[in-house]
């Protein structure tokens, strides 16, 4: 496919547009600015790490948080706070991978460079590491690829699946492409989510090729992953992770421009009707880009637990090192973004389906009003701030805006507490964040986050951020209220303190 022809408009977005005047010529050339010396960088498609004075981590190596992209190889100038504000694509802008197991791209996940730098940095021998909101699983698998035990912690069970199989080796993935049926007869078991999509015949066919596969690996034909992601072995995470491959690729008519959100109530008309050699030909497409996992296996083996991270027992001075990226207040449906993957690892209903988006920090599903009692351990800008939104003039902002938000900040301070009575005495706890906006009130996210670990007893010791453009253009109705979708991401560097 081509690449579309850029206009004047998408050329103001370009780094060196973006840069301070003085620095251009050098970035032209190779070489960027970084306070009063001028230190070589390779082209923008590389990211070479760059060294800051970082007190809190011995020998760290800072790169970017985010996902490989053109300009990220700057983070190291903002890093070391020589440049004020170098902008930087956001990482949902880069295409999603392709490919099953590592490859496979969460639409809020940071870099494993940034993750390895991290743990590397911070001169573990040993010690437990925790990321209380794990998503895809990089935390987890960069921790065990370097040897560290770690815990991760997500809700949504395609999540879990994903960060599971992202530990495999080689081999793993040999026996899961040995296993493929060659047939298989349908089957009527859990296809009420599937037929949102394809016709009751087409979705018992899919399911089962899914529950033949699964045979083959051994996982049983009455055991499903949606119910018990963290039990599968490292063959059978893979398994499920290639049946979630064929079914996301088989729904591509009914995906959106937007990464997070698929089509929930199609036509009956427009339900997709197919055959054996369809899904058969999407296997082969999936399949094509050869094995993307290492011939070794991990070091050690994290432990995956499936749960709110507010509501688990997360035990006392446990952790040696945190590192997250929470949810952002952003009202992005990260269960809906992953529907192909739980409908293929056996969602029973939809109703399980909105449990499950209900239970979600940071979703836009319609919330309970969060009690005083909730809102008592709530620092003080956060109140201010809900003050603010129950008050504005706009539609629904005293109701449904306001129910969001006070649930959002309730839960996120129980979680926060949580991970911060888990931390051993000095640990240190990562976290990277963004601000979003709600109409004309900037919703800063690091701001409320550096204050509210402060009254559970951790101590901010750094923190940094960089400029996030969001090159989409704003409805009509938000220009009342600002003129840009521009925010910005911040690590939060915080140590628990020693009483």
């Amino acid at each position: 496919m081509s690449r579309p022809k850029r206009t004047k408009r998408h050329r103001k977005d370009d780094l060196h547009a973006l840069l301070p005047s003085e620095c251009r010529a050098q970035y032209r050339h190779g070489t960027q600015r970084i306070g009063t010396d001028t230190s070589t960088l390779s082209s923008p498609r590389s990211r070479p790490p760059a060294r800051f004075d970082a007190p809190w981590m011995p020998n760290f190596t800072a790169t970017s948080p985010y996902p490989d992209s053109g300009a990220r190889q700057l983070f190291e100038a903002v890093a070391s706070h020589a440049l004020p504000a170098v902008s930087s694509p956001r990482p949902s802008s880069t295409k999603q991978r392709k490919g099953l197991g590592p490859s496979y791209r969460f639409y809020a996940g940071f870099s494993a460079d940034f993750v390895r730098d991290v743990l590397q940095g911070h001169a573990l021998d040993t010690g437990l590491i925790l990321d209380p909101w794990n998503g895809a699983g990089t935390t987890t698998s960069v921790a065990a690829e370097l040897g560290f035990s770690a815990v991760g912690i997500d809700l949504n069970p395609a999540m879990i699946v994903v960060a599971r199989g992202r530990l495999a080796d080689a081999n793993a993935w040999r026996h899961v492409v040995s296993s493929i049926p060659r047939r298989w007869e349908p089957s009527s078991a859990r296809t009420e989510v599937l037929e949102r999509w394809l016709t009751t015949r087409s979705a018992r066919l899919l399911r089962g090729f899914e529950r033949a596969l699964l045979e083959n690996v051994r996982l049983g034909a009455a055991s499903w992953a949606y119910d018990s992601p963290t039990t599968l072995t490292l063959e059978q995470a893979l398994a499920s992770q290639t049946v979630g491959a064929v079914t996301r690729k088989l729904l591509r008519p009914f995906q959106t421009s937007n990464p997070t959100w698929v089509r929930l109530r199609p036509e009956p008309s427009e339900r997709i009707e197919l055959t054996d050699a369809d899904i058969r030909h999407t296997l082969d497409e999936c399949l094509s880009r050869g094995s993307p996992f290492p011939p070794a296996h991990s070091r050690t083996e994290p432990v995956l637990h499936l749960g709110n991270s507010e509501a688990l027992d997360l035990g006392l001075n446990r952790f040696d090192l945190v590192l997250t990226s929470p949810p952002y207040c952003t009202r992005l449906d990260y269960v809906v973004a992953t529907l192909p993957e739980l409908a293929a690892l056996g969602a029973p209903d939809w109703n399980a389906i909105q449990m499950l988006r209900s239970g979600m920090l940071g979703g836009p599903s319609r919330h309970q009003d969060a009690s005083d009692a909730d809102l008592i351990g709530v620092c003080a800008s956060v109140q201010q701030f809900l003050s603010a939104v129950r008050g504005h003039a706009s539609k629904a902002a005293h109701a449904y805006y306001w129910r969001f938000y006070s649930a959002y900040f309730a839960r996120y301070a129980r979680a926060l507490d949580r991970v911060a009575r888990a931390m051993k005495p000095d640990a240190t706890a990562v976290f990277v964040v963004q601000d979003s906006h709600f109409k004309d009130l900037t919703v800063r996210l690091a701001e409320f986050t550096a204050a509210q670990v402060e009254l559970a007893g951790l101590r901010v010791i750094d923190e940094w951020s960089i400029a996030v453009p969001n090159p989409k253009a704003l409805n009509p109705a938000t220009r009342r209220y600002r003129t840009t979708n521009a925010t910005r991401e911040t690590v939060i560097v915080c140590r628990k303190e020693n009483f």
